[in-house]
């Protein structure tokens, strides 16, 4: 209980006194004028004093009390009110109590998520350092060309958990700023070049000197994502990446995704029928390439097209020069 609740009440009940100090103030001086006896003014004061007291008193009393339930309120039982402003006061705590618990029920369930994310991710790159093990144990000697995959993987799997925790931090710090395509995909396709000639891919590129506004570290990171679907399932010849009306085009000549899994592509952990044939699908990475672009106000898409998958990242109109 508040040791100054009674000070607070006295405080709140102040203009009440006080009218009443000035109504028999006002009284004294017409009695003065009209030299009346003060003895009506002693009278009514004996009788209206005690009566304002005992109200006082009861109304102290109440406020204590209802006071000791909100605040030893649950959101189990009814408060009860008795007036306009303990309504709204009642109401604002139940509010309050129903809010709590729904952040409470939101915060656990995020920190799940959270925590079957990690889970998933550091399995997957627990599996890859016992791969690197057992080439190490075979030996004094191991052949790099042997441990390239697994070391590639690991490093994915650890930078797509690296990404995917400052997603669920929600304290991005974006930079918007022009970025140029040619430049961020020679980046990318110079740190996946050893992918490319081991599954005997070409890049076909053809961006131009298309510019972009967005933040270019969360950029890359979708591009880097799509680049290595569209490298794990690729059985052509090439990759071709371009840009046109608004939108940069990842396409290969893959497997056709099923219509039952198209609706399904972005759904945390979905893998799909292509993913249940491929080792290293999470089910992940698309999911994380979508908070992203929904951070970046970008549309993503990845269908089905001729031969092949088109994964397309579409870029707002305001947002798009067309360099020559």
């Amino acid at each position: 209980m508040d040791k100054h609740f009674g000070r607070k009440y006295l405080r709140k009940e102040l203009p009440l006194i006080l009218l009443y100090a000035i109504m028999m103030a006002f009284l004294a001086l017409i009695l003065s004028l009209y030299s009346v006896s003060f003895e009506l003014l002693g009278d009514l004061v004996r009788y209206t004093l005690p009566c304002l007291l005992t109200w006082l008193v009861y109304d102290f009393l109440a406020e204590k009390r209802r006071s000791r339930e909100i605040r030893r309120w649950s959101g189990q039982t009814p408060l009860k009110a008795a007036s306009p402003s303990q309504v709204a006061l009642v109401d604002r705590a139940r509010a309050f109590e129903a809010d709590k618990r729904q952040s409470e029920q939101a915060w656990a369930l995020r920190a799940q998520e959270e925590v079957e994310q990690m889970e998933l991710l550091a399995h997957e790159i627990k599996n890859s350092l016992t791969e690197i093990s057992g080439l190490a144990s075979q030996g004094d000697q191991v052949s790099s060309h042997a441990l390239e995959q697994p070391l590639r993987q690991a490093d994915y799997q650890l930078n797509l958990l690296l990404m995917g925790q400052r997603l669920a931090a929600d304290q991005h710090d974006y930079d918007f700023t022009w970025c140029k395509l040619a430049g961020l995909i020679g980046e990318i396709l110079a740190q996946e070049m050893a992918v490319f000639l081991e599954k005997g891919l070409v890049p076909d590129v053809a961006v131009g000197a298309s510019e972009v506004l967005t933040d270019r570290k969360w950029l890359r990171f979708i591009v880097q994502q799509l680049l290595s679907n569209a490298l794990k399932y690729a059985t052509g010849e090439t990759i071709k990446i371009y840009f046109k009306d608004q939108a940069l085009t990842i396409y290969d000549e893959g497997p056709q995704i099923a219509a039952s899994d198209q609706p399904r592509l972005f759904e945390k952990g979905f893998t799909g029928q292509n993913g249940h044939h491929h080792v290293q699908s999470t089910g992940m990475g698309l999911y994380f390439v979508k908070e992203a672009a929904d951070q970046l106000d970008l549309t993503v898409s990845v269908l089905s097209e001729d031969k092949g998958v088109a994964a397309r990242i579409i870029f707002p109109a305001d947002a798009v020069k067309n360099g020559k």
